[in-house]
């Protein structure tokens, strides 16, 4: 599950890029859900910049992704229940509330290691094993990742 806004500090196309390797690498397609407000949304400039980035990079964004547009917030919490990992592919954030909500659905988040690592200093994004940390800021690192936390 990923739920970013529509911006380029969000890596939306290396969250795609990653979902295709790991198909290619592991032969398993992923059901990956992006719930985004307006990325479907045709009439927007900066999701149709994001969306031709993904295409050029991994072909169709719908091979890859199930699209959402807007969710009434009433019915995130379903979502994350449902979902393996929340995954969370920008590296500089504010207070991001979906590391929280993911956390008390008991959905474990997958983020890079250098997830706000100037803000935050030494501390830990979770605790515990509520997550994993993607070592290297890269597509195949995340999908590397996500294979880890499904099989272990």
């Amino acid at each position: 599950l990923y739920i970013p806004r529509t911006s380029k500090l969000k890596n939306v196309p290396l969250f795609v890029e990653a979902l295709k390797i790991y198909q290619n690498k592991y032969g398993r397609k992923l059901n990956a859900v992006l719930i985004t407000g307006n990325l479907n949304n045709n009439n927007d400039e900066k999701s149709l910049e994001i969306i031709n980035e993904i295409n050029q990079k991994t072909g169709n964004i719908n091979d890859y992704v199930q699209l959402l547009g807007h969710v009434p917030y009433s019915e995130i919490p379903k979502y994350y229940s449902r979902a393996k990992f929340t995954v969370l592919t920008s590296l500089i954030e504010g207070k991001n509330r979906t590391i929280q909500e993911s956390m008390s659905c008991n959905t474990p988040i997958i983020v890079f290691k250098d997830h706000n690592k100037w803000a935050r200093g030494p501390h830990e994004i979770f605790y515990g094993d509520s997550g994993l940390y993607v070592p290297e800021f890269s597509a195949e690192s995340f999908a590397d990742t996500i294979h880890y936390g499904l099989t272990n």
